[in-house]
């Protein structure tokens, strides 16, 4: 499957790219959405920067961040 994937923290330019990606298998009491649509909010441009610094430990990862960033998407269950 495509996803925008995040190599480090960075310009958008220089750090995010589409690439393929595994399919993910869900676990117990997950569902697998095939996303329609994505969105790019502040807190998501600033994760993609690392900016503020506490954003990276709050989750995100201090040296590298998470491969798929973003967390608002729309689209159908069971996919």
């Amino acid at each position: 499957m495509k996803a925008v994937t995040q190599s480090g923290y960075g310009p958008p330019e220089r750090v995010l790219s589409v690439q393929d990606v595994p399919k993910p298998a869900p676990k117990d009491h997950e569902v697998l959405v095939r996303v329609r649509a994505a969105s790019l909010h502040p807190d998501v441009w600033h994760v993609i920067l690392g900016f503020p610094f506490a954003l990276r430990l709050m989750g995100n990862g201090v040296r590298r961040p998470k491969p798929i960033p973003g967390t608002d998407l729309a689209g159908v269950g069971g996919a």
